[in-house]
């Protein structure tokens, strides 16, 4: 078992001759001249020796009580960086010896697991940074025990342990509850990679995303080798961190599907990130049913196709358009954003650009033939596509299941 105090750096001679000085002044404060242990005299009696704990437990007993505790713990945190120092002060009296254990087995190096050492269980609780490298055999399971007896630990660092199966890691890392901080080293056994991802009405915030993208044990399973994203029904808040997500799984990815539904629609935000369009497939899908959020995602699609800092690369882009009736299809923003997405598509930059889908979900109780108008109205708002035989219009199946539950 190695041991190694916080702070790697020598200490100074003026904060060691300091810190010398706070250990003598402990040592008067706490000891009377007349009681002080004169360590020949007791080498040089007849009765057996006593040891130094017996010694300690004894004079903290007669002449500790006068002694505020928040000095005492003043007087050790001031050495926390310097282990001889502590380690010697560990030795003045009992009040001193608790207190630079909370230093001293701060942060700790293992080679091996201590099962069951009652010496070791004291200490249990100072330690708040642990390294473990794999020696022997070792394997999750056995670690799992030890690591969840330490109430306080919030980082762990594993360097080159087994891994029965991923999941292990999982359940172990759902044990430390106060865990902020997870290093792997070259793990033996690899992780899964998960290539398609299906997320219905799920938080999708900046700190998750940020996890999965920064945390590279993460990023390897959720994020390297994914190629088809769904996302269903998020929150307005959250289409930035989507687009953060999106523009890390960009290599990889090659079908982007998000639906957006008003029921949990909140938050809209006033200025959007751009979508990173880079995969080949990409679906949207609106709502026209009230409040204009269906204007509000197709400026965040005209925004993305015009604001691009990559090349665009989508090759076939589907529009889902629920519930359009003729008084929005009437509305004159509406028509402008169709106008507009005619010409970004048909453009020079759209050299990918194969083919727009339109996909119209009516109530049920909408007659046919408003339905066969609302189909002349999308190919009458985009000529340029339908004149280079780029666009598919086509009526789904009624959104009175699916979308009002």
């Amino acid at each position: 078992m190695e041991e190694n105090c916080r702070g790697s750096e020598e200490d100074s001679p003026s904060a060691l001759q300091h810190s010398h000085h706070i250990v003598k002044i402990a040592k008067i404060v706490l000891f009377k001249p007349s009681h002080c242990i004169n360590r020949m005299s007791v080498l040089s009696s007849n009765p057996p020796l006593r040891s130094i704990e017996d010694l300690v437990k004894e004079t903290t007993t007669k002449y500790s009580l006068s002694i505020p505790p928040e000095l005492i713990e003043e007087i050790i945190d001031h050495l926390w960086d310097s282990k001889d120092v502590l380690f010697a002060c560990s030795f003045v009296c009992r009040l001193f010896y608790l207190r630079t254990r909370v230093h001293l087995f701060h942060s700790m190096k293992l080679k091996q697991i201590p099962h069951d050492e009652p010496s070791f269980q004291h200490i249990l609780p100072c330690i708040r940074k642990i390294a473990i490298r794999r020696h022997a055999s070792d394997e999750i399971p056995s670690v799992a025990p030890f690591l969840s007896s330490l109430p306080n630990l919030t980082a762990l660092h594993l360097d080159r342990l087994e891994f029965s199966d991923p999941w292990s890691l999982h359940h172990l890392v759902c044990q430390l509850r106060g865990l902020t901080s997870l290093d792997l080293r070259s793990p033996d056994k690899p992780f899964p990679r998960i290539n398609k991802i299906t997320i219905r009405g799920t938080f999708f915030d900046a700190p998750v995303v940020g996890l999965l993208i920064h945390r590279r044990e993460l990023r390897a399973i959720y994020v390297d080798s994914l190629c088809e994203l769904c996302i269903k029904y998020p929150n307005g808040e959250y289409l930035s961190s989507i687009c953060a997500f999106v523009r890390a799984a960009s290599r990889s990815l090659k079908s982007l599907d998000i639906r957006i539904r008003k029921m949990i629609y909140s938050g809209w935000p006033a200025q959007l990130d751009v979508l990173p369009l880079t995969m080949p497939t990409l679906q949207i899908e609106m709502n026209c049913y009230q409040y204009d959020w269906h204007i509000g995602v197709m400026r965040w699609l005209l925004d993305s196709l015009t604001g691009a800092d990559r090349p665009i690369m989508v090759e076939t882009l589907t529009l889902v358009v629920v519930h359009l009736d003729r008084s929005i299809a009437d509305d004159n923003d509406w028509t402008r954003q169709w106008l507009r997405l005619d010409e970004i598509l048909t453009g020079p930059d759209m050299k990918m650009f194969r083919r727009l889908k339109v996909a119209l979900k009516f109530h049920y109780s909408l007659a046919p033939s408003t339905g066969l108008d609302l189909i002349e109205w999308v190919h009458e708002k985009l000529p340029l596509l339908d004149k280079r035989n780029m666009l598919d219009v086509d009526i789904t199946d009624n959104a009175v299941k699916e979308f009002l539950i």
